[in-house]
């Protein structure tokens, strides 16, 4: 088997996986936005609760989203074996 082919068909696979992740932790980045704009706005006292409830869950997406950043490093350093070349 070239060994071109089997570097581009990894390459495909490793580019497919990073482009999910970053959009994963894209979206989870707004929604944590979103919450924080949620949280701001309940600046009283009597909304304290459910304010530090949004802001919680808000420091939860991003930790996430820091957690799918890592997978994306991870998978831009290494690459998956794939035979797709001669149809294995």
């Amino acid at each position: 088997m070239p060994a071109a082919c089997l570097r581009t068909h990894e390459k495909i696979i490793n580019d497919t996986q990073v482009n999910r992740l970053r959009s994963q932790q894209s979206q989870l980045k707004a929604e944590a936005a979103q919450l924080n704009k949620q949280a701001e706005r309940l600046s009283s006292p009597a909304s304290f609760a459910q304010s530090a409830k949004l802001t919680r869950k808000a420091v939860a997406k991003e930790k996430e989203a820091a957690a799918l950043q890592t997978q994306e490093v991870l998978h831009s350093s290494f690459t998956v074996p794939f035979n797709i070349c001669q149809g294995r």
